[in-house]
């Protein structure tokens, strides 16, 4: 059975997160025709060498133009003013690789988009429209497990 907090908008969604990664969120990109993953482990077993969590995005079939693992994510509710919408981010260099979706918790997804920071603090803020890089999910393509995202 599938995880109570799993939304799949549309038919065709898949996400690619490779053991031991399951999926923690994913969606289309269609104007870069990109898809970006955020994956995270859920099992309590050792993993060394590994992060708790691993971002990639992907331009078409080619190989992923950008991944990277980090250990925990941030989390964040700066847009709780448009609707039910929280974001989660990973650490990357000094950037901060976001998600952050809109709908009604553990049910569905209204709409989400992903979002490149310069800072942790430019993510914790409670400023919003700062980031640097803004890019809107296709909704058929949106894939979010609910069950691990929390503050």
């Amino acid at each position: 059975m599938a995880a109570l907090g799993t939304v799949a908008l549309g038919g065709a969604a898949q996400a690619n997160c490779a053991p031991p990664y399951a999926t923690l969120f994913a969606c289309d990109i269609p104007e870069r025709n990109a898809r970006v993953e955020f994956c995270e482990i859920r099992d309590d077993r050792p993993h060394p060498g590994r992060g708790d969590h691993s971002y990639n995005y992907s331009v078409g079939a080619a190989p992923a133009e950008l991944y990277f693992e980090a250990d925990g994510y941030y989390f964040s509710t700066k847009y709780m003013d448009s609707g039910d919408t929280v974001g989660v981010g990973l650490k990357h260099g000094n950037y901060v690789y976001a998600f952050y979706v809109t709908g009604k918790y553990l049910e569905r997804v209204d709409s989400a988009q992903i979002q490149v920071f310069d800072s942790v603090d430019a993510f914790q803020s409670d400023a919003k429209e700062v980031e640097v890089e803004r890019r809107y999910c296709a909704p058929g393509s949106i894939i979010l497990n609910w069950d691990t995202i929390a503050p």
